[in-house]
């Protein structure tokens, strides 16, 4: 279990895990680390405060299995959008129009930030086309064409070689 705080106004922003003390065997999130979460919000940090399993009813390593995953959820929880910055490699983005689990917005926004950011982002959309991939050439026999091509304009291959 976590709580999380982020600050408001556009990242990116600092991140503090704070995982209580206790000696694996006692504490809680709450109570533990408190006075920790009003400076890190003043000081416009994104703070995660994590629970995990205690001993003795949990062995090793328990706990520290808790304290990884839950890092893991942190940073899947951190979206591309927030590190699009300057002087990073050219993106392609490839979206079906029907894409229910993933918002076409989501690419659309990622790729009108890159760009803002002066980067460089081509979004290839496939009209009608769900999530998965391996249906896309339903509806796009040359997508796969399409993405050959941006690769070897934007990556620097010469046609019919290998790098």
């Amino acid at each position: 279990m976590l709580d999380a705080s982020a600050p408001e106004g556009n990242g990116p922003f600092p991140v503090a895990i704070i995982v209580h003390g206790g000696g694996w065997s006692g504490g809680d999130k709450k109570t533990d680390r408190t006075p920790l979460f009003a400076p890190l919000a003043e000081a416009k940090f994104a703070w995660f405060s994590i629970n995990y399993r205690l001993a003795p009813d949990h062995k090793w390593p328990a706990c520290l299995e808790d304290v990884r995953t839950a890092i893991r959820e942190i940073l899947k929880e951190i979206p591309p959008i927030n590190h699009a910055e300057s002087g990073l490699p050219p993106f392609l983005l490839v979206h079906g129009t029907e894409d229910k689990s993933v918002p076409l917005e989501q690419s659309l926004n990622f790729s009108a930030r890159l760009k803002a950011a002066g980067g460089t982002c081509d979004l290839i959309t496939i009209p009608g086309a769900p999530h998965r991939l391996l249906d896309w050439e339903k509806y796009d026999a040359n997508y796969v064409t399409k993405v050959v091509t941006w690769l070897r304009q934007n990556l620097g291959v010469v046609p019919g070689t290998a790098r």
